[in-house]
């Protein structure tokens, strides 16, 4: 019941009166495991954390396994007793690597926050500046490049842009049950697909929605068009939407 208080997650009432929103993760089994020596002896027969090493460096993992298993890691290292696990298979060096050279975002982000919980001892601090890592502030565990111009992590892999399926008739990466109709660029129906699409962009919700009130006024027949009625309907199933 204590890991989905609010009060875990939330700073100091003091730091909340100064206008500080930011938030804590919540404990972690394996992080409040090896703050003891005897949870540290249980964690290590377990074999758990080679299991999550393997995820980590796995390149063909999930993207969300491997970030759950960053995730773990940064619980595990953030304590003076847990760092010892992550000293062994030099796991604050890789993830110092996987921070500045993943093609993923997310895993970059995730490394980053997993870093920053690990400044939260000496020993992880020490292993971080020798990485070219240093820990911002006393108070806040955040972990940045001590240079940005030597560090690749916002250094972005170039890539070719592939369009969008939901624009270009594509099927989906997931099923190709998700494909579209490919209607014509001075069509309506090609401005309805793409700005349904636009839908689940944060960045370009609002004017998504905006662009579709004026349209469904303007042309109210398109949506009573079964084929268009159809595409929408599979962009629905494959595309995440935030909720009205």
């Amino acid at each position: 019941e204590e890991a989905f208080s609010s009060s875990v997650w939330r700073e100091k009432s003091g730091d909340l009166q100064q206008g500080n929103t930011s938030v804590n993760p919540p404990p972690h089994l394996y992080g409040e495991l090896v703050r003891t020596p005897e949870g540290c002896q249980i964690f290590a027969k377990s074999g758990h954390f080679n299991q999550l090493v393997a995820t980590i460096k796995d390149g063909k993992a999930n993207a969300n396994q491997r970030r759950s298993a960053l995730w773990a890691i940064g619980h595990i290292g953030s304590s003076d007793t847990g760092i010892r696990f992550l000293e062994k298979d030099k796991m604050v060096e890789f993830i110092v690597t996987l921070a500045e050279t993943s093609p993923c975002m997310s895993i970059r982000g995730t490394c980053v926050y997993a870093l920053g919980m690990i400044t939260q001892n000496p020993r992880g601090q020490e292993i971080l500046r020798q990485a070219g890592w240093e820990k911002t502030d006393k108070k806040i565990n955040v972990c940045v490049p001590k240079d940005i111009r030597y560090c690749a992590l916002f250094r972005v892999i170039g890539v070719k842009y592939r369009g969008s399926w939901a624009e270009e008739g594509k099927a989906s990466q997931t099923s190709a049950s998700h494909s579209v109709t490919k209607y014509p660029k001075e069509a309506p129906q090609s401005d309805i697909v793409g700005w349904v699409s636009n839908l689940s962009n944060n960045i370009t919700v609002d004017a998504a929605m905006r662009n579709l009130k004026r349209v469904k006024v303007k042309h109210p027949e398109q949506f009573r068009v079964v084929p268009l009625v159809a595409d929408l309907f599979k962009m629905l199933e494959a595309l995440k939407f935030r909720l009205p």
